[in-house]
């Protein structure tokens, strides 16, 4: 733990795994329900998230085979970008897009998500290499992940103002979550 108290950049990588990681627990849950508010059919939700598993399956083997250490940061940040874009569509488009672009984006999403998640611990190995810090991060993984879960409960059906928590709020709490991992990953990891 003092490693981590101590190194500054190990400190800012735990900071993007933590809204990483609720992005994640967050629109992980609520998905499916959001396909279905925008009139998917579950058959439709079946073979969207099929293929967005097999080409995140895909991307995984290719970009395993041809990114280099070097390039580990850079990896993280583009698969963040490619989330961020992907849910602005996602968010502006809500119940007015095509299922076949609908089917596109959640590729996109799921297999950069696969790929963003296997690049943190060779990014943090850059950083330091110990089997403390691996165990910290699973830790903070799965309880951020269980935090976004709790807040979309939490919020589901809140109403502020005139204002109503639905599946495309928590897209828009997920993009901001991203947003600051991305920040968090360019300026100071």
């Amino acid at each position: 733990m003092k490693e981590l108290i101590k190194n500054k950049n190990l400190k800012y990588i735990f900071i993007m795994i933590i809204f990483f990681s609720i992005s994640f627990g967050l629109w992980n849950n609520f998905r499916l329900l959001w396909l279905e508010e925008n009139s998917l059919d579950p058959s439709e939700i079946s073979r969207v998230m099929s293929l967005a598993t097999f080409f995140g399956a895909i991307s995984i083997i290719f970009i395993s085979l041809k990114i280099s250490m070097t390039n580990i940061k850079k990896l993280l940040s583009v698969t963040l970008l490619i989330r961020i874009v992907s849910y602005i569509i996602l968010f502006i488009g809500y119940q007015h897009l095509s299922t076949r672009l609908i089917a596109i984006l959640f590729i996109f999403d799921i297999a950069s998500y696969t790929v963003g998640y296997l690049a943190i611990y060779p990014l943090i190995t850059r950083v330091i290499k110990d089997d403390k810090v691996y165990s910290y991060r699973q830790l903070t993984t799965y309880i951020c992940q269980d935090l976004g879960v709790l807040i979309g409960g939490i919020l589901l059906g809140f109403t502020i103002g005139n204002y109503v928590f639905n599946y495309n709020s928590f897209l828009l709490i997920t993009l901001i979550c991203l947003v600051i991992a991305l920040f968090l990953s360019l300026i100071h990891i």
